[in-house]
């Protein structure tokens, strides 16, 4: 009976095997006009080299299941990244789409005025070309 189950299974299926060895038992001992009340499994004991296998085999499937939810937890990350991506994408369409001409001077103002009232510069270059050439900050240089 106990050779018919895998060598991991004997200590998990205590009561499966009483139950088999009380039926197997009972057969032979009541040819003999004896009764069996119950068997009573209190310890099984495996060869050393059996429970170090069994104990290898436990790890290897914990390693499997983390490796597992490792994978999953990846493809869960690179979803949310591909999800966060498209939305940039498209907020940067619609701020593209929106952007007018008038909208950039004004914005170029404003970022000028930041810049004037600013402590750090001395010197604003302001281009004159309808080409919104980039402002050149030029630090404070004391001496």
């Amino acid at each position: 009976m106990i050779a018919t189950l895998d060598s991991s299974q004997v200590y998990q299926e205590r009561e499966l095997i009483q139950k088999k060895l009380m039926e197997n038992v009972s057969k032979e001992l009541e040819k003999r006009y004896i009764l069996l009340d119950e068997i009573l499994i209190r310890d099984i004991k495996l060869p050393k080299r059996v429970v170090e296998a069994i104990e290898q085999k436990r790890r290897a499937y914990e390693e499997m299941q983390k490796m597992k939810f490792i994978v999953e937890k990846e493809k869960l990350e690179a979803e949310r990244k591909r999800v966060e991506a498209q939305g940039i994408a498209d907020a940067n369409k619609i701020i593209a789409g929106s952007l007018t001409k008038e909208y950039l001077q004004w914005k170029f103002i404003e970022n000028i005025k930041a810049y004037a009232q600013g402590d750090n510069n001395t010197v604003i270059l302001i281009p004159y070309d309808q080409q919104m050439t980039p402002i050149i900050n030029i630090p404070n240089i004391k001496k």
